[in-house]
């Protein structure tokens, strides 16, 4: 799975656009001077805390085969924005994340870049079986775009938990981390990633990261979003799947 070197020598490159084949991927807006890729982070365990949780053997299997995906687009993003710099959250499975599929010899361990808000944290609805939300729509059979989309329409569901605060710290992060950058990769988590991109005007289907897949965020020159794309490598795609390639969902919004 991934881009292997003969289908890299297959992509058209140009200064603006991204394509795979005669599939467009990546288009960076006019006026775009900044770029923040947010990825989420792969498999990890499902026993333990935050500080505590590891990644699965499947979730390194799916950084290896995101890789070369990965390379492909910061290959296509560094020339426009500049060298990248990489960033995750302090919780383990996001710092494997990143090392695993960067390789990279310095990562950025970032304290606004913990989540601030759970689905496995959020209440249960009354009479439920279940201890929290995310259990109980699971056993509902709803799928995590759909949980997104709740949440992003309701932020209530989430309980007394500080989305709020959480949505300003990522939003400060958004625009001002890293100020003599301007090409910004991190590894980090749901909810909080499809919570900033429904913020800056992402319709509800492009809504819910799985495993390493990505939102990237264009900005001006006056930190206003321009534009939010969804990333997904064909390494998190279905098996099945015909394209094989990665694709993504692009929207333009308005200043902010």
């Amino acid at each position: 799975m991934g881009l292997t070197d003969k289908k890299w020598r297959n992509h058209k490159m140009a200064k603006d656009t991204f394509r795979y084949g005669n599939r467009l991927t990546i288009e960076v807006p006019n006026g775009a001077v900044r770029a923040v890729v947010r990825w989420r982070h792969t498999y990890s365990v499902p026993e333990g805390s935050d500080e505590t949780r590891t990644i699965t053997l499947e979730g390194k299997e799916l950084c290896e085969a995101v890789m070369s995906d990965y390379r492909a687009l910061i290959g296509f993003l560094s020339p426009i924005f500049g060298e990248e710099i990489i960033a995750c959250s302090y919780w383990p499975r996001a710092i494997l994340t990143a090392f695993l599929i960067t390789e990279s010899p310095q990562i950025h361990t970032r304290k606004d870049l913990q989540s601030g808000a759970s689905i496995k944290k959020s209440p249960a609805p009354a009479g439920s079986a279940h201890n929290n939300l995310y259990e109980h729509w699971k056993t509902e059979g709803t799928s995590l775009g759909e949980m997104l989309r709740r949440l992003a329409a309701d932020p209530n569901l989430f309980g007394d938990q500080p989305v709020e605060r959480a949505l300003a710290m990522n939003e400060t992060f958004l625009r001002e981390a890293f100020p003599d950058c301007n090409l910004v990769v991190t590894f980090d988590h749901e909810p909080i990633i499809s919570l900033l991109a429904a913020k800056h005007g992402a319709p509800a289907e492009m809504l819910g990261l799985e495993e390493c897949q990505a939102m990237v965020f264009f900005l001006d020159r006056n930190r206003n979003v321009l534009s939010v794309q969804k990333f997904t490598s064909s390494a998190t795609l279905p098996q099945e799947d015909p394209t094989d390639m990665p694709t993504v969902q692009n929207v333009p919004v308005g200043n902010k």
